[in-house]
């Protein structure tokens, strides 16, 4: 009986271990890749582009800063300079995300 509740402890023992390195795994699904490119926009606009010393400064991110941000990036002006391209692509893709819009 002593033998049944050891071996029984440690099965559920390594379930458990073997369940939170699953969950834990990274795999790069497209949903995982666009969630990081979201993510990646939504670091970029907030430290980056409307920060207090930020080019594009603004007290509140609404749908027309979104549009105003698009814009610069689209027509590398003000506070694009300093991005990559695929910087820019991530702020456009978060912000269009953000505020349900997609423009051309």
């Amino acid at each position: 009986m002593h033998y049944v509740k050891i071996f029984a402890v440690s099965t559920l023992l390594m379930m458990f271990s073997c369940s939170v390195f699953a969950s834990g795994s990274e795999h790069m699904s497209k949903s995982n890749k666009a969630d990081n490119i979201y993510n990646q926009g939504k670091t970029i606009v907030h430290k980056q582009l409307i920060c207090e010393s930020c080019p594009l400064e603004a007290a509140t991110l609404d749908e027309n800063t979104a549009m105003t941000i698009i814009e610069e990036l689209k027509t590398n002006g003000t506070g694009s300079d300093s991005l990559s391209d695929a910087q820019k692509e991530s702020v456009i893709v978060y912000l269009e995300k953000r505020f349900s819009m997609k423009m051309n």
